[in-house]
């Protein structure tokens, strides 16, 4: 049958470009020093590229997965809040940059993060 042969060669070929897509979109992701993480309105983990992994590794001493919970290895129920509220914002559309003093192990820093929530049409995502 024409119609369906000619259905699924569309269809292939459409997925070949998705997956050109996210592959290219992978190697942007993963060739970045700054951690990114994606997250979905139940906080958990979406999508994270490797500065993210290596940063969450040194800092929890756990590995990262992506289903896991944001907060799965934070203790401090102060800290959780904060990143409720930080993401709470992100998922109503608004963007935010912010500046935390970080200790990890005997290392003090301020790092800077930034929230920016991802749209589909005018649906934060």
């Amino acid at each position: 049958d024409h119609a369906n042969h000619s259905l699924q060669l569309a269809y292939t070929q459409h997925m070949r470009d998705v997956y050109a897509v996210k592959s290219n979109l992978r190697t942007i992701l993963d060739h970045s020093d700054s951690g990114i993480w994606l997250v979905n309105a139940n906080m958990e983990l979406i999508e994270f590229n490797k500065a993210y992994q290596e940063v969450y590794l040194k800092y929890y001493g756990k590995e990262v997965r992506t289903g896991q919970s944001i907060f799965a290895h934070i203790s401090d129920q102060k800290l959780i809040a904060i990143w409720q509220e930080r993401f709470r914002l992100g998922f109503a559309g608004e963007s935010h940059i912010y500046e935390d003093d970080v200790a990890l192990g005997l290392e003090q820093f301020t790092t800077e993060f930034k929230i920016f929530p991802v749209f589909e049409g005018t649906q934060v995502k």
